[in-house]
């Protein structure tokens, strides 16, 4: 635990550290410490009889894909979640409860998508709900990226719910995957990693996003390039989608176990 947090804690103080100051000595040893110390840990957890993290659960392409679609998904969602909100109040010159009201109605994009993946993975293959899931969320950003620097409220706020539906396709059907691809004894690891890698990814989205607005768009006068960092999203949903469509596709055509969908209650 001491190491994972060695590993964890200077890497995001660096990033917050480069939105105030830029790149500093402080801030470089910091990244590069907290880079060293998850060598470290990958190293040792790799050795040990009881690790707290069973590196051996990453021999799944089943389980690396779908952990690595909940980690990257949240990376890109928090991001671009922060970038949203910060374009309606410095743009659309939104108060912070005018923004927080329109953004509301993502939600019901995440609760559709949430129901809505069970529901067509009993009529497809799980592995092509999950990236045509990722594909319109890919769509919904390059959409967004259209706003215009001087406004574009409705165009932002309508294509970042039809994001968070596209994502919450493939989120809905995650644990599945994971605990279908892990054996049962080590289905606590499982379950605590999934868990872990949604919230991780939510950190790192904030602290990542956060740094490049802070440090870049914000400084003067200037605004959140809406457009050029919903582009960047758009195309790691997109690599993400053909990724998944190949590797989880691929599994579900060989031996390797893929979780079954549970009924929708």
């Amino acid at each position: 635990m001491a190491l994972s947090l060695a590993a964890i804690l200077p890497v995001i103080y660096g990033l917050k550290s480069l939105a105030r100051n830029g790149w500093t000595v402080s801030s470089g040893v910091a990244i590069v410490a907290g880079l060293a110390f998850a060598v470290v840990f990958v190293a040792r957890h790799g050795r040990l009889a009881h690790p707290l993290l069973d590196l051996g659960l990453f021999r799944s392409r089943t389980f690396t894909v779908a952990l690595g679609t909940m980690l990257l998904g949240g990376i890109v969602m928090a991001g671009v979640s922060l970038m949203s909100t910060l374009h309606l109040q410095v743009v659309s010159a939104l108060s912070p409860m005018g923004a927080g009201l329109w953004i509301l109605p993502v939600n019901i994009g995440l609760i559709a998508g949430s129901l809505s993946g069970p529901v067509f993975a009993k009529r497809f293959r799980v592995s092509t709900v999950v990236a045509a899931g990722l594909g319109v969320g890919a769509f919904g950003l390059l959409l967004q990226s259209q706003a215009s620097a001087s406004g574009g409220l409705g165009l932002v706020v309508s294509v970042l719910v039809l994001a968070s539906f596209g994502i919450a396709l493939p989120m809905a059907l995650t644990m599945n995957l994971i605990l279908g691809a892990t054996p049962p004894e080590k289905a606590g690891a499982a379950a605590s990693l999934q868990e872990t890698g949604g919230e991780f990814g939510v950190a790192l989205g904030v602290a990542a996003m956060g740094t490049l607005i802070y440090r870049g768009e914000l400084s003067g006068t200037t605004v959140p390039d809406t457009a050029r960092e919903s582009l960047t999203a758009a195309v790691i949903f997109a690599g993400l989608a053909v990724t998944v469509a190949i590797v989880l596709g691929g599994a579900e055509r060989s031996t390797e176990p893929v979780a079954d969908v549970p009924e929708l209650v």
